[in-house]
């Protein structure tokens, strides 16, 4: 479909404790920021997965400093900046996989029509 499901307008998770994060975002329109800084147990993520998926806006994932991510990004049409490094145009994926065991790294799978996807760490 032409509109993208999901909800519209500002969304802000702000997890605290890895139990809390979601396996699965969804966002129609808008901004999404996850912020996983504030999860007192980050390193209960590792090994885990989160998809996010968005329609039209920004999609920002701010980690905390030394967690082992994961990345696999597309976007439609827009950009993508994974740490710094950054890509555009149409049909943009960017991949972002330190060479590390299972188990040992966040993976962070997201998807989106139009706009920005920024993942950076704090």
């Amino acid at each position: 479909s032409v509109f993208p499901s999901g909800r519209i307008g500002s969304q802000t998770p702000t997890p605290t404790l890895a139990a809390d994060v979601e396996p699965h975002y969804r966002h129609g329109i808008g901004e999404l920021e996850i912020d996983l800084t504030q999860v007192a147990d980050a390193d209960q993520l590792l090994g885990r997965t989160i998809h996010v998926d968005a329609g039209i806006g920004r999609t920002t994932v701010i980690v905390p400093d030394g967690l082992k991510v994961a990345l696999d990004t597309h976007v439609r049409a827009g950009q993508i900046d994974l740490f710094g490094r950054t890509d555009d145009g149409t049909d943009v994926s960017m991949v972002d996989a330190p060479d590390q065991p299972d188990g040992t790294a966040l993976t962070i799978d997201i998807d989106q029509k139009l706009g920005e996807i920024e993942v950076m760490s704090r």
